[in-house]
This record gives C-alpha cells, structure tokens and sequence, in this order.
C-alpha cells in the first residue's frame, strides 16, 4: 500500500468521524431539547483539527521514511499507528458519551414527545451503535492493513537501503583502493626520493670520510716519519739545531755566529754553535750554545702523568733532570774555555713543554748555572736571549764609531768658520755692488731729467755726447 492510499484511508475516517458528529447533531436538534448543540459543534471541530494534524503528521512521516534509516523508520511508523489507533479509542469514547448525553436527553425528551419520537430514537440509536461498530471494524481491518502495507514496505526500504549501502560500500571500497593507490605511489615515490637523497648523502660522507682517511693516512705516514727522526738520538739533536740555526738566522748577522765551532786548538770538540762577542784588546770571546733533546725521558714522564702514577712520575722527572745535569756537566767541561769562551754557556732545548719541565723546580735551574755555568733556555727564551746580544753589538758599534764621529763633527766645526767668513765677505761685496746700482740708477735719473729739459732743438751728436761724459764721471762710493 503507498502513502497516498495511506492518506486516502485517513481522510475517509475523518469523513466517517465527521458525518458521525453531524448525526449526533442532527439528533439533538431532533430532541429540541436541553442538550447543547454548541457543545457538540465544537467537540466536531477539535476532533477534526486533531484529526487533520494526524493526517499532516502521518504525510510528514511517510515522507520521512523515504529518506531515513530502516529502523528509525519502522519505529515512526510503529508510533504513528500506536497514535492512530489512540486517537480511534478517544473517538470512540466520545462517541460513547455522546451517546449517553443524547440517551440523557431522551430520557428528558420522552415525556413531551411521547412514545412516537422515542421510538424513531431507539431506531437511530440502534442504527448509530451498528454505524459505529461498523466503522470500528472497518478502521481496525484498514489500520491492520495499513500496519501489514507499512511492515512491507519498510522491509522492502530496509532491502533497498541494504542494497545502497552495499554499493556504497563497494563504492567507498573502490575509492580506498584508489586513494591506497594513490597514497602508495606517492609514498613510493617520496621513500625512493629521501632513500636515493640518502644514499647521496652517504655516498658523499663516505668519500669525505675515504678523502679523511686518506689524509689521516698521510698524516699517520708524516707522524710515523717523524717518529723514526725523533727516536734516532742524532736526528733528533739535528732537528734541534735546525730549529736553532733558524733563529740565529733570524736575529743575528753572519757574521755575529760560528756553526760547529772549536773552542780550543788543541781539541776536536766542536760546539753547535758560538756567537762572537767583543772582548779586550780587540779579541772576539764566544758563548757557546749547544742543543740537546732528552726526548725519551720527557715522553717517560708524560705517559707516567697520564696514567696518574705519582711514583712512576716522581721517577721519571728525576731521571729527566739526572739526563739534563749530564748534559750541563758535559758542556761545562767540552764548551767552556776561558778567555776564549765566556765563563758560562746555554744548553738550548728545542720544546717550551721540556723547557717548562725543566723550570719547574727554580731550585734545579740554579744549581746547573752555580755548579756548571749552563743556563738553560728554550725557544722563546733564546729569542730574547740573542735579541738582547743583538742590542749589545749595536751599542758596542756606536761606542767604536763615536771617536771618529766626534773628528769628524770638529773638522766640519772648523769648515763652518771659515764659510761664515767667506760669507761676510761676499755679504759685503754685494753690499758695494747694490749701492753701485742704486747710485747709477739716481744718475741716470738725473740725466734724463737734463735732457728731458734741453729741448727738441738739440743736435743729437751733442746730447750723446753730454752722456757720454756724464756716465764717465767719477762716483763717489760710501
């Protein structure tokens, strides 16, 4: 059944309920009596906008169904015809009363109209009571087959609803499958990109690291290298007077410094080095400056320090200064030959950390220059050391030169005299010869005055001749 037999169906029920109500009227009309008629009428109409509501809703909620769910559906209908089959109960308990109000008003009629007229009201209400029965069982056969229409159509709606959903899902599937596609390319395509980025980046880390390594290498080959120079003893003193020589070049002149000099005739002991100084009667003394590198004992107690054993680094640094009082001892007696040394010479090492090592203890400085006349420098200290001699020579010079600049100042003394005297003499020579121009210069002044006074009339032969006479003319010189 469709909704518009549905609503068909209702509108014949109010038509029913509505004709019913005009029967009762009619009958108490007929009654003429007491019964208000009114009262009726407006009970008509509330039941039929009650009615006419129902049917709006009923059309509201069929229309609904159509676009719902299948169980909200089947439960709108459910309560519309619960309502439906309320509202029939109310009509007909107000059917009921309105009965009872009409057989009251019999009851009260009976006594004017006489027996005629109830007669004919027991027929209507006879007629009335199978009216209605008959319509309720017409309403309750209809109601049922609108519930039976209704179940069938919510169960075919609930079939075509199952039937959409399944193609939505399938659909919705469909989509997933293509949008999983789609992500799963993408995705592909982004890890291939960050993976094929990532192999660059490590492709190009690792020839950083092979170029590193390779240059680690290089540097591990020059270490080695400069191990097996460091760890032979004659390498290793020759690497320190390098690095020695390279600052004497530095500072001094070639001339200022012996390399590999023998202080005495009579031995074969050559030190590495003597810078030449000035002595007494014009003889040069030199300081001898050796360089040693006790390497292997300093390296002793580095490792001893590192490994933080107090005894073994106690043993260490006395071993190292053992080694370098050996060494003052050894230069002491080779290197110092007075007069032709200095009474003292330097024991030059090549490190600041050894040097620094070997000053630790002030005390043990002290002691090798009491006892062995060695003073010990290292690289920063030798610099001043022989910057210092350097000022020395220098000054020494300016001393031997400054006898013959002092001659040399008197001798242009004495030169200066006599040009100040030639120069009085020219001053006053020029003197005369200005005074000489200043007195020609008045003569001939004058002269012009004369012959500007003689006239035109003048021979020329005479004019020349008066100045001629008149330059001839003695002059007087103040």
């Amino acid at each position: 059944m469709t909704p518009t037999e549905i609503l068909t169906i209702v509108f014949a029920a109010v038509a029913a309920v509505s004709g019913i109500a005009a029967l009762i009227v009619a009958l108490a009309r007929r009654g003429g009596g007491a019964f208000d008629d009114r009262v009726l009428r407006e009970e008509q109409k509330r039941a039929k906008e009650d009615i006419i509501k129902e049917v709006d809703y009923a059309r509201k909620s069929i229309g609904d169904a159509n676009t719902q769910s299948n169980s909200a559906v089947a439960n709108m209908l459910n309560a519309y015809l619960g309502g439906a089959e309320k509202k029939t109960a109310e009509l007909v308990e107000y059917m009921n009363r309105a009965m009872a109000q009409l057989a009251a008003a019999e009851k009260e009629n009976a006594e004017k109209t006489g027996e005629a007229l109830g007669k004919n009201l027991g027929d209507v209400k006879a007629e009335f009571k199978a009216g209605v029965a008959d319509m309720r069982g017409d309403l309750e056969r209809q109601f049922a087959e609108i519930r039976k229409d209704l179940t069938q159509n919510v169960d075919r709606m609930r079939a075509d609803m199952q039937a959409r959903l399944k193609e939505v899902r399938e659909d919705n599937e469909k989509q997933l499958d293509k949008m999983r596609a789609t992500v799963d390319e993408k995705l592909s395509e982004t890890l291939e990109k960050r993976v094929q980025d990532a192999f660059k980046q490590v492709s190009e880390r690792l020839d950083s690291v092979q170029k590193g390594f390779g240059e680690m290498k290089e540097l591990t080959a020059s270490v080695g290298n400069l191990n097996r120079i460091f760890s032979n003893v004659k390498t290793r003193g020759n690497w320190g007077e390098v690095s020695l020589q390279s600052l004497l070049e530095q500072i001094l002149a070639p001339e200022q410094y012996k390399t590999q000099f023998c202080v005495s005739p009579r031995s074969r002991e050559a030190v590495d080095f003597a810078v030449a100084m000035p002595g007494q009667a014009g003889e040069e003394v030199y300081l001898p400056i050796d360089a040693k590198f006790p390497l292997e004992d300093y390296y002793r107690l580095l490792d001893a320090s590192d490994a933080g054993n107090k005894a073994a680094v106690e043993l260490a640094r006395k071993a190292l200064r053992d080694r370098v009082k050996s060494e003052a001892r050894s230069i002491n007696e080779k290197y110092i030959k007075v007069p032709r040394t200095t009474n003292f010479a330097v024991l030059y090492v090549p490190n600041e950390g050894l040097y620094a090592e070997i000053l630790r203890d002030g005390s043990f400085a002290s002691d090798l220059q009491t006892q062995y006349r060695v003073t010990v420098c290292g690289p920063t200290t030798i610099s001043a050391l022989l910057n210092s001699l350097q000022v020395g020579f220098t000054t020494l010079k300016i001393q031997k030169k400054s006898g013959e600049i002092i001659k040399l100042m008197q001798a242009v003394r004495t030169d200066f005299t006599k040009f100040t005297g030639l120069i009085d003499t020219i001053r006053s020579r020029a003197q005369g010869v200005v005074k000489a121009v200043d007195d020609i210069d008045k003569r001939n002044q004058l002269l012009t005055k004369k012959l500007d006074k003689l006239g035109d009339d003048m021979p020329e032969g005479y004019i020349a001749e008066e100045a001629a006479a008149a330059i001839d003319a003695p002059q007087e010189v103040e």
